[in-house]
C-alpha cells in the first residue's frame, strides 16, 4: 500500500509540473500579447517554477516585459543572472537559446544592431542543435531577427526570416492566433518600401485576424486601420486612407473620450491626407485639432508637438503666407528644445539638447526654405538670404552631431536625404548672395563651394559607414567595440528623450547625454592622434577650402568643380 501511495505521489508530481508550465506560460504569453507588461512582471515574481528549467522560462518572460517597458538596464542585469544559471543547469540548451533570443531583442532596443544579429543567430544555431528547428521559440528568434533586418533596411533578409517564422507559427498554432496576426503586421511593414501590393495583402490579413480575435473596437483594430490608412495615403488612394483613419479615430474616441496622443496621431494623418488632396482648409482644421490634443496630453514641449507645428508651417508656406509659416517653424524649434524659447525669427539655437534631432533638422530646413522663397517671390531683401544662410549653417552643425549618434540604417538613410537638401540649399543661397553682395562676394562664393563639398563628403561618409569597420587596418577590436557602444548609448538616450520623459527622468537623461558626449569626444580625439587615417575617413567632417586646394596645385594645374541641383536651372561652376 505504501509503495502504491509513493507511486501515486510521484505520478502526481510529474503531471503537475507540465500543467503548471502550460498554465503559467500561457498566461504570461497572453499578457505580453495584450501589452500588460507590469502584470507579466507581477505574475513572474509570484510564480516560481517547480523546476529550474521552468523558472528560467518564467523569468525570461519577465525580462521581455522589462525590455518592452524600456527598463533596459534592469532587464540586462536580470538576463545576465539567468544566463549564468542556465550555464550551470543540466539540459538547459533550449532555455539558453530562449535567453539568447531575448538578449538579441534587448540589443535591438539598445540600437546595437550588430550585437542583436550576433545573439539571434547564436540562438537560432542553438535551437537547431537542440532539435528545436520547428519550435515556437525558434519562430520567436526568427521573427526578432527579421525585424532587426527590417530596422537595418535589409528588406530581403527581413522577408526571409519573417516568412520562416510565419510558417512555423502557422504549423504550430491555431489558424487565428495573435502571433500569426503579429507576423502578418511585421511583414506588411517590411514590404512598404519595395512591394506595396504585398504590404496591402499582409496588413489586410492582420486586420481580418485581429477582428476575429478581438471584435471591431479593440486598440489593435485601431492600429491596424491606422496602418492601412497610412499605406493608402502613401499610395495616393486618399479616399480609402480617409475611411481607414476615420474608423481608427472612432475606435479611439470610444476607448479614450479625453484628449489622447493616439487620437491626435490619426487627426494629424487625416490632415496630411487632405493636404495631399489639395484641401488646405480641411488639412489645417485637423492639424489644429491634433496640435491642441498633443499639447493637452504632452505639454507645449514635445516632439509630437514639433511635428504638427512643422506641418502647419508647411501648409502656410504653400499658401505663400511666409511670415506665418516662419512663426510656426520657430514654434516647432522651441517645442523641441527645453532650453530655447526665443520667438524671434532671427534667432537660431546654439545648443542642441533636442528631444528629436530629425524633427529639429526639419524645422531648421523648412525655416531656411521659407526665407529663401520669400526673398525670391516677394521681398528680394538680402536680409532674408543672410538669415536663411545662417539657419543652414546651424543645420550643418546639427547634421555633424547627428551623424555621430545615428545607428539604425533607416535613420541614416533619412538623415542623408535631409542633409542633401540642406547642402543643396546652402549652395543655392550662398550663390545668390554672391551675386547680390558686392562687398562679400568672395566670402559667399567660398561658402557655396563649402556646401557643395559637404554634399560630396556626405555621400562618401555614408559609403564608409556601410562598410565593415574591421576592414580598416590596425584598428584594435576593443576600440571598434567602444565606438559602437558609445554611439548606441547616445542613440538610446536620445530615443528616450524623444518620448518626453518626466522632469526628473529628463534631468537624469540630460546628464547622461552630457557624460556620453564627453566620452565620445574624448574617444574621437584619441582616434585622431593614434589612427589619423581612420579618423579622417569616419569622423572628420571638415570640407576643404578653396585656398587649401589652391595650395596643393602647381601653376599649370586647375580644378573645375560643378554642382547641379533640381531646384535651380543649369549648374554652378567653381
Amino acid at each position: 500500500m505504501a509503495r502504491l501511495t509513493l507511486v501515486l505521489i510521484l505520478f502526481l508530481a510529474w503531471s503537475v509540473a507540465p500543467a503548471q508550465k502550460q498554465g503559467v506560460m500561457d498566461q504570461l504569453n497572453q499578457l505580453l500579447a495584450d501589452s500588460h507588461f507590469d502584470a507579466v512582471i507581477a505574475l513572474a515574481d509570484a510564480t516560481p517554477g517547480n523546476t529550474p528549467l521552468l523558472n528560467l522560462e518564467i523569468q525570461n518572460k519577465k525580462v521581455e516585459a522589462l525590455v518592452r517597458l524600456g527598463k533596459l538596464d534592469e532587464a540586462d542585469n536580470l538576463l545576465e543572472t539567468l544566463l549564468t544559471k542556465a550555464k550551470e543547469t543540466k539540459n538547459a540548451g533550449k532555455q539558453m537559446a530562449m535567453l539568447q533570443t531575448t538578449k538579441g531583442f534587448l540589443q535591438l532596443n539598445r540600437g546595437r544592431i550588430d550585437l542583436a544579429i550576433e545573439e539571434l543567430e547564436a540562438a537560432i544555431q542553438k535551437f537547431d542543435a537542440e532539435n528545436q528547428t520547428r519550435s515556437l521559440e525558434m519562430a520567436d528568434a526568427l521573427a526578432h531577427l527579421g525585424n532587426v533586418y527590417r530596422t537595418s533596411a535589409k528588406w530581403s533578409q527581413a522577408e526571409e526570416h519573417l516568412l520562416r517564422a510565419l510558417a512555423i507559427r502557422q504549423e504550430k498554432l491555431p489558424a487565428d492566433h495573435e502571433l500569426i496576426a503579429a507576423t502578418y503586421n511585421d511583414l506588411g511593414l517590411s514590404y512598404i518600401t519595395d512591394n506595396i501590393d504585398k504590404s496591402y495583402q499582409y496588413y489586410n490579413m492582420a486586420l481580418t485576424m485581429y477582428e476575429k480575435l478581438h471584435g471591431k473596437e479593440h486598440p489593435k483594430i485601431a492600429i491596424a486601420n491606422t496602418n492601412l490608412g497610412y499605406l493608402n495615403q502613401i499610395d495616393k488612394q486618399y479616399g480609402d486612407a480617409i475611411n481607414y483613419y476615420n474608423t481608427a479615430l472612432a475606435i479611439w474616441e470610444k476607448i479614450y473620450p479625453q484628449p489622447h496622443p493616439n487620437k491626435a496621431l490619426v487627426m494629424m494623418n487625416l490632415g496630411q491626407t487632405y493636404s495631399s488632396m489639395g484641401n488646405s482648409a480641411t488639412a489645417l482644421e485637423f492639424y489644429e485639432k491634433a496640435l491642441t490634443m498633443y499639447q493637452t496630453a504632452h505639454g507645449k514641449k514635445h516632439p509630437d508637438v514639433t511635428y504638427v507645428l512643422n506641418l502647419i508651417g508647411n501648409e502656410k508656406l504653400a499658401q505663400k503666407k511666409y511670415e506665418e509659416a516662419m512663426q510656426y517653424y520657430q514654434k516647432a524649434i522651441i517645442a523641441n528644445l527645453p532650453d530655447f524659447n526665443s520667438e524671434e525669427i532671427e534667432t537660431n539655437p546654439t545648443r542642441f539638447n533636442f528631444y528629436n534631432g530629425a524633427q529639429l533638422l526639419n524645422s531648421l530646413m523648412y525655416k531656411a526654405q521659407a526665407l529663401e522663397t520669400r526673398h525670391l517671390s516677394k521681398t528680394l531683401k538680402i536680409k532674408d538670404l543672410q538669415l536663411a544662410l545662417s539657419t543652414l549653417q546651424t543645420s550643418d552643425t546639427l547634421i555633424d552631431k547627428m551623424r555621430q549618434q545615428t545607428t539604425y540604417e533607416s535613420d541614416k538613410i533619412a538623415l542623408g536625404a535631409v542633409a542633401n537638401e540642406i547642402y543643396a540649399a546652402g549652395v543655392r543661397v550662398s550663390h545668390l548672395l554672391s551675386d547680390v553682395s558686392f562687398l562679400h562676394r568672395t566670402h559667399y562664393r567660398e561658402l557655396s563651394f563649402y556646401f557643395a563639398e559637404k554634399s560630396k563628403a556626405a555621400v562618401l561618409q555614408e559609403a564608409i559607414s556601410d562598410s565593415n569597420a574591421k576592414s580598416f587596418a590596425n584598428i584594435p577590436s576593443d576600440l571598434l567595440e567602444e565606438e559602437k557602444s558609445l554611439k548606441s548609448a547616445l542613440a538610446l538616450v536620445n530615443q528616450k528623450l524623444a518620448q518626453k520623459p518626466t522632469e526628473d527622468e529628463e534631468k537624469y537623461l540630460r546628464e547622461t547625454a552630457f557624460e556620453l558626449n564627453q566620452a565620445y569626444n574624448n574617444f574621437v580625439a584619441q582616434l585622431e592622434k593614434q589612427f589619423p587615417d581612420y579618423f579622417n575617413l569616419k569622423f572628420n567632417s571638415a570640407a576643404p577650402t578653396i585656398a587649401q586646394l589652391q595650395n596643393l596645385l602647381d601653376s599649370k594645374t586647375a580644378i573645375i568643380s560643378y554642382f547641379i541641383d533640381e531646384a535651380m536651372p543649369g549648374f554652378i561652376r567653381f
